[in-house]
């Protein structure tokens, strides 16, 4: 699939996926071109960097 240009169909949680390029989440692995699977510390990590 294509790119969603950073336009999330789902919340960042564990399990989901997330585009490293552009930076959409969705649920399936199919839907964005370069998909990433989160993890927990993946969202830790963010939240650190944001503060």
């Amino acid at each position: 699939m294509g790119c969603l240009k950073g336009k999330s169909k789902t919340k960042p949680k564990p399990g989901a996926y997330e585009c490293p390029k552009c930076g959409a989440v969705v649920k399936k692995k199919g839907d964005v071109c370069k998909a990433k699977k989160i993890k927990s510390e993946d969202i830790d990590q963010k939240k650190d960097k944001k503060k």
